[in-house]
């Protein structure tokens, strides 16, 4: 995708993480363009394995939710995953910075997670839930958390 005009360029390839608790999407920033090169999965639970617990709320209406440990499970292999994904994409000199977007509450989490070299490139941690967002919407908040920094 290009960028239009008056949202700017970047100036360095720079890869932008947009992560949940299941899967990252990764987008390189080069210039004036943007392209999607990958995305990153926990894969658990299996799908044929999760762990569920189920209810009836106040209302009458019944609800089925992940278990909560399941949940934390799945971030941690995910992350440990994209450290490891975000290492090789580095090593082989893909992008020399870095903008990582997360949910605020597991953002702690991711950081701690990342290998020492990646946190050393990181520009940016956007507190925001992203991954299902418009890659303009993305490319904008990349922008204002940089030029916040």
């Amino acid at each position: 995708m290009h960028i239009p005009q008056e949202y700017g360029q970047f100036a360095e390839p720079t890869m932008i993480v947009a992560t949940d608790s299941q899967q990252a999407r990764l987008f390189l920033a080069r210039q004036n363009l943007v392209e999607e090169v990958g995305v990153v999965e926990s894969h658990y639970p299996p799908k044929d394995d999760m762990e569920r617990t189920s209810g009836q709320s106040p209302s009458g209406d019944h609800f089925a939710e992940q278990n909560e440990s399941t949940k934390t499970i799945s971030r941690e292999k995910l992350y440990q995953a994209l450290s490891e994904e975000l290492m090789n994409r580095f090593h082989r000199q893909e992008f020399s910075s870095l903008i990582l977007a997360a949910p605020e509450e597991h953002l702690n989490e991711l950081r701690d997670s990342l290998h020492l070299d990646l946190i050393k490139r990181t520009q940016a941690f956007i507190p925001k839930l992203l991954t299902s967002e418009d890659l303009l919407d993305i490319i904008i908040h990349a922008q204002d958390a940089l030029a916040e920094n």
